[in-house]
This record gives structure tokens, sequence and C-alpha cells, in this order.
């Protein structure tokens, strides 16, 4: 028994799914570079840190760099990077839906469209809120557009630090009774 998806089936649809998955490794790739541009680190070490982490983690670390006054951007950059985040998560969850959940043809399905409208099936584990949400080629297109203008979006200029000015602010912090252990 072999399996046959609807990208076997239809070139437009391998086309269109390839081009997605592709453009969000390379969207993937940039917020690595852009989050390691706004360090002060190589960008060696910057892969390092974190190119094992899931896309999710890398944007919850540009949206939490971005609060903090010692990245020397423009609060120009600084907004136009805030403003991205939510597309960026956005842009995360299609791309979790689209390369995680099956494909299928319509026919035979309980669903309103042709038999040849494509589906995308999303199991939910409680068992209540699975659904079939139809999908299209064109639909891919558009969202694989949105991908490649936030890697547009998500450049910044080269970030120049001056260390010198650096100092342990942990030492300022107030000084805490330790938290009461609960048992």
């Amino acid at each position: 028994m072999s399996i046959i998806t609807p990208a076997d089936e239809n070139f437009q649809i391998a086309a269109a799914i390839g081009r997605f998955s592709q453009a969000c490794n390379y969207l993937e790739d940039h917020l690595i570079f852009t989050i390691t541009r706004l360090l002060p680190v190589t960008t060696d070490m910057g892969r390092a840190l974190l190119a094992g982490n899931q896309m999710r983690r890398n944007i919850d670390i540009l949206q939490a760099l971005l609060h903090l006054p010692e990245i020397p951007i423009s609060q120009e950059d600084r907004t136009k990077l805030g403003s991205l985040v939510p597309r960026l998560k956005a842009i995360n969850d299609d791309r979790s839906r689209f390369l995680h959940n099956t494909l299928l043809w319509g026919a035979g399905q309980k669903t309103e469209g042709p038999a040849d409208t494509l589906f995308l099936k999303i199991d939910k584990q409680d068992g209540k809120n699975s659904a079939m949400y139809p999908v299209s080629i064109e639909m891919l297109n558009e969202i694989t557009n949105k991908v490649k203008s936030a890697y547009t979006d998500l450049y910044i200029s080269p970030v120049k630090y001056d260390l010198s000015e650096w100092t342990m602010e942990f030492t300022g912090y107030p000084s805490k009774k330790y938290p009461t252990r609960q048992v």
C-alpha cells in the first residue's frame, strides 16, 4: 500500500506547497539573522544560540529584544520590527497548519463544494473541534507572497554597539526575601 496525496496527483498543488515551504524556511533563516544582528555577537554565535529553536520561540525572542533600550536601533526600526511580530506569528501558524496537517480532496466528504475541492483536515485532540477547511492553490500562493513580503520587511541595517558603556545592572537590583516554598 502506498500513500497518494493531492500533491502526487496535481503538480500545481505540489509546486504551491513547495514554494510556501521554502519561503517559510528562508523567512525562518532570516529571522535568526535579524536577531543575531540585534545582538553583540557574530553571525556564527547567533546561529549556535538560535538555530535549534522553533520559529515561534525566535519570534518571541525578537519581540522581547525590541523592548530593551540597550538595543541600539532607531525608533523607526523598532516600530517596524514590532509591527512584524503579529504577521510572523500568523505566518508561523499557517506554516504549522499546512505542513503538519493532511490535505484531502473533497470527494466523499460531508462538506460544501465540488468533489475536486481541496481541504485541509485539522484534527484536534479533544475530538470535538476537528474540521475540514477548504483551501486552494491561489490561497497558498497568496500566503507565500505574505511570507516573501515579511522576509523583505525583516531587514535592518547592521547594528553598532559601544560595549564600553555597558554596566552590570544586576548590582542595582533590590534585595528581597526568598519566596516561601510551597511543599
